[in-house]
C-alpha cells in the first residue's frame, strides 16, 4: 500500500486565480505518478438567472420556458467544455499524467 495518492482532483472555473492549484496538482502527479483528474466548478447560467434574476429582461424571458431552460443549459456545457478543455490542455503541456479517456 503506498502512501502516496493514486487520483487527484482538480478543480476549475476557468480563471487565473486557478494557476497556482494546477502548477501544484501537475507537480503532485508527476512526483507520485497519480492521474490528474479534472472538473469544471461553475455557477450554471439557469442559476445565475434565479439568483440574480435582474441578468435577464423580466419582460421578455419568463424562467419556466424550457425552450430557453435548454438554451441555458446547452450554453453552460459548451463553455464547461472550453474552460475544461483549456485546463486538460495546460496540464498536458506542463507533464501533467491524465486518464487515457482524457
Amino acid at each position: 500500500m503506498s502512501i502516496f495518492p493514486t487520483r487527484i482532483l482538480l478543480a476549475t472555473d476557468g480563471s487565473e486565480n486557478v494557476a497556482p492549484a494546477t502548477d501544484v496538482a501537475v507537480q503532485l502527479s508527476k512526483l507520485t505518478g497519480s492521474e490528474l483528474h479534472i472538473t469544471y466548478v461553475g455557477e450554471d447560467a439557469y442559476s445565475a438567472t434565479l439568483i440574480y434574476p435582474e441578468t435577464i429582461d423580466p419582460g421578455g424571458v419568463e424562467l419556466e420556458d424550457p425552450v430557453f431552460l435548454e438554451q441555458l443549459q446547452r450554453q453552460f456545457e459548451q463553455m464547461s467544455r472550453r474552460v475544461l478543455e483549456t485546463e486538460v490542455e495546460k496540464v498536458r503541456e506542463a507533464g501533467g499524467r491524465l486518464p487515457r479517456h482524457t
